[in-house]
């Protein structure tokens, strides 16, 4: 049986209700089975939610 999953998780963070922060968004983003984020506190902190969007898209945001 599949488990199911929020967006941008994977079955594990599912699980564990984590969010993405500036520290694991580049590599999560490379995952296949990841299309979308849940980004909590980190999108009221400009500078680190700039790093999660840049590392979803080739064009760049400022903080």
């Amino acid at each position: 049986m599949k488990q199911s999953k929020q967006i941008g998780q994977t079955c594990e963070e599912a699980a564990n209700k984590r969010s993405v922060n500036g520290g694991n968004s580049a590599e999560l983003a490379k995952k296949e089975d990841i299309d979308g984020f849940l980004v909590g506190g980190a999108s009221l902190k400009g500078p680190e939610f700039a790093i999660i969007i840049n590392s979803v898209t080739s064009k760049k945001v400022a903080a």
